[in-house]
């Protein structure tokens, strides 16, 4: 049943999301690299796993 609502939301966001994202004048290549640095930058602010 879990598996099933959490299939069905992905499925949702992905049809409302990419079709916004379609439609944005953006870079996805530099906006990803972008995600990636902030990522990293984040992961070294949480300092090592306990």
């Amino acid at each position: 049943m879990l598996g099933d609502y959490v299939r069905h939301h992905i499925c949702d966001e992905q049809d409302k999301l990419f079709a916004k994202v379609r439609q944005a004048d953006i870079d996805l290549r530099e906006f990803g690299a972008r995600l990636a640095e902030r990522k990293s930058e984040l992961a070294g602010e949480a300092g090592p796993p306990n």
